[in-house]
């Protein structure tokens, strides 16, 4: 592997400090749509629309997980079934005791709430296969990473045989056909596949692309700092093609411009990525703001803001006030209540199994 553009030491701060910027974007969606998608008028300008790319927060974190596997293992040799189970090990505590705490919640609110499909569901990660039985929505996401997870062997294996262009390539094009196929073929059944990993493919692949340029890097590359307003511009473009307003001129196909707009999204997130890993600046921002810290406890903070955001919520929900208000009373204290409780599972529920998978 040729030697990376920047200290290992700092491109881990500036991914955690990624992280930490995706996690608190979810979390502001979502207690955003709680109160009703309020508008935040300001000088004529609608800034809700603006802050609504929080909620992609996620498509933020697929790129950044198709970064990590394909620099962690995307050039060297590694056994499929060890490679699966270190996943399992690191995913699985944290989910499963979530996972029980969650179907506990929907049984207590609908004594007929099916608890064994959905623990079955989220056992084997099929929460945004088997929906119907998915404990909390969130968890869809978990399910699309594992779907990436077993694709990632095979594209390592035709890297292998040849190389990662005709690789890169290939998938590429079966990831463009498969969509179109979809959309043009089951339009009735679009809905059950656009986040599903083959509408989903270009986010982690772009992140894995980012990955190889990084680790291609020879020395260390001075990228201008205002590039980041036309790579912001590309993700708000992909953001865009996904809107409401788009999606609707177009009902029938929709989901091509879905599956564009994530690709767009993966491309801008992930050149967002490359960019930030080149800014010794970010990375000492991320650091003496505690993002870096809170990044690494994304994934736990990730399996409970919903849990949070479900009591706070309704707590400001019955105190008389403008929503905007009560969104931002809710997204402030869910994010002071998460930073303890993502600490305590991180070190219980994670931090013991990641010295266990090595």
């Amino acid at each position: 592997m040729k030697q990376a553009s920047i200290a290992k030491n700092d491109r881990i701060i500036a991914l955690d400090g990624f992280r930490a910027l995706a996690a608190i974007g979810v979390l502001y969606i979502h207690c955003w749509s709680s109160f009703g998608n309020p508008q935040i008028n300001l000088f004529g300008i609608d800034f809700s629309k603006i802050l609504a790319i929080g909620g992609n927060g996620v498509d933020l974190f697929f790129v950044i997980s198709g970064f990590i596997m394909y620099t962690n293992y995307g050039t060297k040799s590694f056994s499929v079934k060890k490679f699966l189970i270190k996943r399992w090990v690191r995913l699985s505590p944290a989910f499963y005791v979530a996972s029980v705490l969650y179907i506990l919640m929907a049984y207590l609110k609908n004594k007929d709430f099916p608890i064994v499909e959905s623990a079955f569901t989220s056992i084997f990660y099929l929460n945004n296969i088997l929906s119907k039985y998915n404990s909390a929505g969130l968890f869809w996401t978990l399910s699309l990473e594992w779907q990436y997870y077993l694709l990632f062997p095979i594209f390592t294996f035709f890297q292998n045989l040849k190389n990662f262009r005709t690789a890169f390539l290939l998938f590429s094009g079966i990831f463009i056909i498969i969509p179109l196929i979809v959309t043009f073929f089951l339009p009735s059944s679009t809905s059950l596949f656009t986040d599903q990993i083959i509408f989903r493919f270009f986010e982690f692949a772009f992140g894995m692309l980012a990955g190889r340029l990084f680790m291609n890097d020879q020395k260390q590359k001075n990228i201008n700092m205002l590039l980041i307003f036309p790579l912001l511009f590309i993700v708000y473009a992909g953001r865009f093609l996904i809107s409401k307003n788009i999606l609707d001129l177009f009902l029938t196909y929709g989901s091509v411009f879905k599956w564009l707009g994530f690709s767009i999204m993966g491309l801008g997130f992930a050149a967002i990525l490359y960019w930030g890993l080149h800014q010794k600046w970010l990375s000492n921002f991320f650091k003496f703001t505690g993002l870096a810290y809170l990044g690494k406890l994304s994934y736990s903070f990730y399996l409970w803001h919903g849990l949070a955001i479900i009591f706070i919520a309704q707590y400001f929900a019955s105190y008389p006030s403008y929503p905007i208000v009560q969104v931002f009373s809710t997204f402030t204290t869910s994010l002071l209540i998460l930073f303890p409780i993502s600490f305590i599972s991180y070190h219980y529920l994670e931090k013991p199994f990641l010295r266990s998978k090595k």
